[in-house]
């Protein structure tokens, strides 16, 4: 008999109790810790210096080459998440609680990007 979907069950079990576990020791020791100010500055920081210095009549160009960075480099980053390669031990989001809004986020940037391409 195939013991595949029993196993795969138990497997997500664990993922779920270690994830549990993993946002109770982010909430208890990362959040609001110098580690956790200083991600969210660097995740913030870069953004305000861009709008308050970069040229308009290039912005659409600019936000192009952005979202296509960042969905290389989101790509890059959930393979090496997955396959263990490194893990994140001061993040700022945390992924499964940030999702739903990483999903509307995500929806408006393919949105700019669609208007952008169309417009080229």
């Amino acid at each position: 008999m195939n013991q595949y979907p029993k196993l795969s069950d138990q497997m997500n079990q664990q993922l779920l109790e270690a994830r549990e576990y993993k946002l109770q020791l982010w909430t208890e020791y990362v959040l609001f810790d110098w580690h956790w100010w200083l991600g969210v500055i660097l995740t913030i920081g870069p953004i305000l210096v861009w709008i308050m210095f970069h040229k308009r009549n290039e912005r659409k160009s600019l936000l192009l080459a952005g979202l296509t960075t960042a969905i290389l480099a989101a790509a890059i980053d959930t393979s090496g998440q997955f396959f263990g390669w490194y893990d994140y031990r001061y993040d700022v989001p945390h992924g499964s609680e940030l999702r739903s809004l990483g999903l509307c986020v995500n929806s408006y940037f393919s949105d700019v990007y669609h208007s952008v391409i169309q417009e080229y």
